[in-house]
């Protein structure tokens, strides 16, 4: 019952898929008969080849080659039904699962028809293992045939138990199966495997058989209540009791001989036949059936139902007197035992018994009362257990004070607080709550009030506690055997007695809980009932022998796996925080301990196994390492365990090696494992627990002018909870970061951070910070504080300063490079002047200044201009004369938006397009693309396309944020991951948003800070590592509120001695800075194209053969030409003068004589005058 098989549970639940109702009606009666067709199939397939192995025996070879060619025709038959339909009670197939599964098994099938009818009688073993082969593969087919008609009628909302009549149906194809393969056994086909497949076949058939009747409700699967089912199924128990005394020598010999496959075949046909008819009548349940008992069983049935009534109650007695601490060890013992007989009466009462003339219920009513005391006998409620714990949690104190009283102290204070325990505001708190608990175990199941839950520290106790009572499964097992080989029997004895004695009552207290142990009852009910099934087996090993005893051991180890695994699992869906994983594996290696000696005693008794302890001793070893490995918190006490371990290894391994072991090694062995013992249970004591917070604080620019925050933060969050969940760099403490925004602004950051400081001491570091200004404000006042802190970013060249900051470290790549890579293209393309244009200036003027310098001392003109950001006639200014002085290449320092207005402003006042712009420093992904309307309040038309487009070609310089060639590496803080992993899963979370374990959550970013990913989870595994570190000689404590002393010796491991590989690369500090590249890019379309790189030696590796392109760069515009002086003017008139003046010169000679009289010309009364006087 609460053992069921993960087998079983596998072979009875079928993964739903969903139903396309609207693409056919069904009816019940179609279904019903469509699921038995289907699952027919695979008794077919089982039936074919038993009948054929029956006649290459040579066992009733005319019958059963009849029956082989009858149901290679029924097979033909139904199987086309199944596909087309017939008109009547099957419909073609309902689902495209089915057609698809159908369509399978078809092409399976035709082979396999031929190859029956072609080897019939053929015995070679070639042809059988075929036979098995090809047949075991459509078998499995068709299986899944018929668990997508249980899926299909789930899905149609049918109003029958599609997984109750598939259930029945496998009880005739695992009775044809269970028989055909005793007969391959017999035949020597897969030796290897064949016993354990009957083995298999057997317990599906077991588990499939008590599921229909006693019902598995956490797989929908109800138990029988109808009587004339209860009747058809008492004949197959009776049938299948008798079959199983066959298959049973066959497994007890492991070899199937003539007599018991003789007895295969003569036992198989009746019980055939009524395993056929236990389907029909699940499938159409009788309304009636005839009931007919004689005297002798209705004296049968008041007989057992008296026992089992007396059984009951007395279980009920015994299970409070064991949870109450009375005779708890024999209660326990003594409650098994009613409770076995009590279910196995009842079991009875409800199926008959034909081998014990009992007769099944005698009507339907009769029959429906039974399944439901079957159903509150059976269940044993967590809630149920919560009630309990409440009447425990009042009793617990009263019986207290009530031994006080009977000692002497009669104090009123003492008598009035047993008062009012007993009477409060006129109700008696413990009679009530007991009553409560009473009427829950009457209904067979209680009310969780308030709804259940646990404390991480109950969930870490329990784990922890079921930890410890797994190892002492093992260790009872030692210690019984120790005795029985005469190794100090006596003390072993006592020892196994106080060691169950200790299990018991560890259990109990698991179950039942113990407030005062900080132990609560189950969380969940899967793991009450595995509490519940280890306990059952717990209760019978006082019974076994020696030769019993190893089974048992495993036995109840497995239970108790079970058992802790269920816990596990529960307590991280409960509280993910809850280190159960660790903590069981831990607690693992004590049991292993147990085992090992356990399985050394058994192989001196010369029935242990040799491979099973060298197993064992593998098992250890690796587990070992695996907690040791990467947590150096604990390194000084596993290395004890480990040196501990040393002693025993060698004298374990000889024994697993020789296969032999002498009383004198074994007393040793045991010996050298109780020190590891001893070493180990400190380390499981920290393994197990996750209590103490380790607080840092985290500033980020979430806002302000130039603001990365989002991702950083995301990625730090990340880094966290993979660090708090693996539980390997800091086992047994949670890191809890505090973010706060500082706005990029190194006075506001200031104030916030001491701010911080001043509310609480329990600051053990400081990461975060981007802004230059910012961390050379903060690497000042947490070094007065003594606060070890690590910068994300921070790429100003001033922070490298070791005298002005001694203690500050930052993983952000300095770009003191970036002046160099642009001479260096200055050079390459003959850049005469370079233009720097900044925002702020009291900001950026130092960091303009300095590569003003630099393009001077290379011989490159250069000038410097500034605009703040809202200032946008300031900028127009700027950039016209910029256009005016024709300045082509210009470096920006600046936010994105000062960028965007810098561009957009050069359109403006009309610069041609192709302009070289370079930008220095970590910006958002795709920046140039956003709508910015800060821009577009200035100038509409300058939207994040038009932006992109005048920016083709320009060049960025940043830090890269990734590691060059160790991208594969596994990283140090987050096992499992390498630099690519953990950055893409950054990357998705960033994308889609992100939800951490606590509740909190980040959305997600559309332009994030990519190069920034990796620094944001590197800084958090930096101060992870030197915590680390430095709790190996001190306790945090000393670390929240450290001595100067405490803090050097943090701050000089994370600058001299830290050394991890980390999500952005190698992280080994030089000085203040984390050597670094950077990375030169294109933008070429909408991307970023590599162009080049600085390394970490400086040296630059740029230009064409690097990808990087000039096509979009252009001059520009030329100056207007001035219009043309009109010489056409001057000509005419010097061709008129040349013509005039001799005909001139002409007249005036024709007019005086003479050529002379022209220079003695005079005015024209004068000329009178010299006339009258000639």
């Amino acid at each position: 019952m609460a053992g069921r098989s993960f087998v079983t549970i596998a072979a009875l639940v079928f993964v739903f898929q969903e139903y396309d109702a609207t693409a056919i009606t069904v009816t019940d009666v179609q279904w019903k008969a469509g699921l038995i067709a289907a699952g027919r199939q695979s008794w077919l397939i089982a039936k074919m080849q038993f009948e054929f192995l029956m006649i290459a025996k040579g066992v009733n070879v005319s019958k059963s080659k009849a029956i082989m060619e009858e149901s290679i025709s029924l097979f033909d038959s139904q199987h086309i039904m199944l596909r087309d339909g017939n008109g009547l009670d099957i419909v073609e197939a309902p689902s495209q699962a089915i057609v698809n599964v159908l369509g399978n098994v078809q092409a399976k099938w035709s082979p396999f028809k031929m190859f029956l009818k072609d080897n019939v009688a053929n015995t070679s073993l070639t042809v059988l293992t075929t036979l098995d082969d090809m047949g075991s593969e459509l078998y499995w087919l068709t299986q899944i045939c018929a668990s997508r008609y249980v899926d299909a009628i789930s899905g149609a909302g049918a109003n029958f138990s599609g997984l109750q009549v598939n259930t029945a149906n496998r009880q005739s194809m695992l009775v044809e199966k269970m028989a055909a393969e005793a007969f391959l056994l017999h035949f020597g086909v897969h030796p290897d495997t064949m016993l354990n497949r009957i083995v298999e076949t057997r317990a599906l058939f077991v588990d499939a058989h008590a599921g229909i009747l006693e019902g598995l409700n956490f797989v929908g699967l109800e138990a029988t209540v109808n009587k004339c089912i209860s009747q058809v199924m008492r004949l197959v128990t009776f049938l299948w009791d008798e079959f199983k005394e066959a298959i049973d020598t066959v497994i007890f010999e492991e070899l199937a001989s003539d007599n018991s496959l003789n007895d295969i075949a003569a036992k198989i046909a009746g019980l055939r036949t009524e395993a056929a008819a236990a389907t029909l009548a699940y499938a159409d349940p009788p309304l009636s059936c005839p009931t007919t008992m004689t005297r002798r069983q209705w004296q049968m049935a008041f007989d057992v139902s008296t026992r089992q009534l007396m059984h009951a109650q007395k279980a009920c007695r015994l299970f409070l007197q064991a949870a109450k601490g009375v005779n708890t060890l024999d209660s326990r013992i003594l409650f098994s035992n009613s409770d076995a007989s009590a279910t196995a009466d009842l079991k009875m009462m409800r199926e008959g018994s034909v081998a014990a003339d009992m007769a099944a219920a005698p009507t339907h009513l009769v029959s429906e009362k039974y399944g439901v005391m079957w159903l509150r006998w059976l269940t044993l409620d967590i809630c149920i257990l919560q009630e309990m714990e409440h009447v425990d949690n009042l009793w617990t104190p009263f019986k207290s004070l009530l031994l006080q009283v009977h000692d002497g102290d009669h104090s009123v204070a003492t008598l009035l607080t047993i008062w009012g325990m007993t009477w409060d505001a006129g109700v008696d708190p413990m009679s009530a709550q007991l009553t409560v608990a009473m009427r829950a175990y009457a209904e067979g199941r209680g009310v969780c009030t308030p709804p259940l839950t646990a404390s991480r520290q109950e969930l870490e106790s329990a784990i922890k506690e079921l930890g410890f009572l797994r190892a002492g499964t093992q260790k009872l097992a030692k210690h019984f055997l120790l005795s029985d080989i005469g190794i100090d029997s006596a003390e072993n004895m006592n020892i196994w007695h106080a060691t169950l004695k200790d299990l018991s009552t560890q259990l109990e207290r698991i179950i039942s809980g113990d407030t005062s142990a900080t132990l609560p009852v189950p969380i969940v009910q899967v793991v009450a009932d595995r509490l519940f099934d280890l306990a059952e087996d717990l209760a019978d090993v006082q019974s076994l022998t020696v030769d019993q005893y190893a089974h048992a051991s495993l036995n109840l180890l497995q239970k108790s796996e079970l058992a802790i695994n269920a816990y596990v699992d529960a307590a991280f869906d409960m509280d993910p925080n809850v280190p159960g994983a660790r903590s069981s594996l831990a607690s693992s290696l004590l049991m292993l301990l147990e085992k090992m000696c356990k399985e050394a005693v058994l192989v001196g008794l010369g029935k242990g196994s040799a491979a099973e302890l060298a197993s064992s001793i593998n098992h250890y070893e690796t587990s070992q390492q695996t907690l040791k490995a990467g947590v150096e918190i604990v390194v000084a006490q596993m290395e004890i365990v480990e040196s501990a371990w040393g002693e025993l290894q060698a004298k374990i391994k000889a024994i697993a090696s020789s296969g032999a072991a002498s009383d004198i090694a074994l007393s040793e062995i045991t010996s050298k494992a109780d020190a590891v013992k001893a070493a180990l249970l400190p380390a499981i004591d920290f393994y197990s627990v996750m209590t103490v917070s380790i607080d840092i604080l985290v500033p980020l620019p979430m806002t302000g002018r130039w603001s990365p925050g989002p991702t950083m933060k995301t990625a730090a969050m990340i880094a966290r909870d993979i660090i708090n969940q693996q539980q390997l760099v800091l086992p047994g403490f949670k890191i809890k970061l505090k973010f706060l925004d500082d706005q990029c602004d190194q006075a506001h950051a200031r104030r916030a951070v001491l701010e911080e400081f001043a509310g609480t001491d329990s600051w053990v570091g400081l990461a975060g910070m981007a802004c230059s200004s910012v961390c050379e404000s903060l690497a000042v006042v947490s070094s007065s504080m003594y606060i070890p802190t690590v910068g994300m970013d921070c790429s100003g060249n001033s922070l490298s300063d070791t005298s002005l900051f001694p203690d500050f470290v930052r993983l952000g790549v300095k770009t003191t490079s970036a002046k160099n890579v642009i001479i260096e293209w200055a050079k390459m393309f003959a850049w005469g002047h370079i233009a720097i244009v900044s925002g702020d200036p009291t900001i950026y003027r130092k960091e303009a200044t300095e590569y003003q310098e630099a393009f001077g001392n290379a011989g490159i003109g250069n000038s410097y201009a500034s605009s703040i950001e809202t200032d946008w006639q300031g900028m127009l200014l700027n950039m016209g004369a910029l256009k005016d002085g024709k300045r082509r290449v210009v470096v920006v320092f600046g936010n994105e938006t000062l960028f965007r207005m810098a561009v957009c402003a050069s359109a403006e006042v009309g610069s041609r397009e192709g302009m070289v712009w370079i930008s220095v420093g970590i910006r958002s992904r795709s920046w140039w693309i956003v709508n910015d309307e800060a821009v577009l309040q200035h100038s509409a038309s300058c939207t994040g396309s038009k932006v992109s487009s005048l920016l083709q070609g320009a060049l960025f310089i940043t830090g890269l944020g990734a590691s060059a060639s160790q991208a594969k590496q596994p990283l140090d803080c987050y096992d499992g991951y390498t630099s690519d992993s953990l950055l893409d899963h950054i990357h998705k979370s960033i994308a889609q948003g992100y939800n951490d374990v606590t509740g909190n959550s980040t959305g997600a970013i559309e332009h994030p800070h990519v190069e920034l990913m990796g620094a944001g989870a590197d800084a958090i595994c930096v101060q992870a590592k030197a915590i680390q570190h430095m709790l190996l000689d001190h306790d945090i404590s000393e670390l929240r509120s450290p001595q100067e002393a405490v803090y050097n010796k943090a701050v000089n491991f994370i600058r001299d001695e830290l050394q991890i590989e980390g999500v952005s690369g190698p992280v080994k500090f030089s000085g203040n800075d984390k050597p670094g590249r950077l990375g030169l890019w294109q933008l070429s379309g909408s991307e970023r194209i590599p162009v080049g790189t600085v390394y970490e030696n400086g040296t630059i590796e740029t230009g064409l053969s690097e990808g990087l392109q000039n096509e979009t760069w252009l001059p520009a515009f030329p100056e207007p030409t001035p219009e043309p002086f009109p010489m056409g003017y001057v000509v005419v008139s010097i061709g008129v003068f040349m013509i005039s003046c001799p005909i001139l010169l002409g007249c005036i000679v024709g007019h005086n004589g003479r050529i002379s009289a022209l220079f003695a010309w005079k005015p024209k009364g004068s000329r009178k005058q010299d006339t009258s006087s000639v």
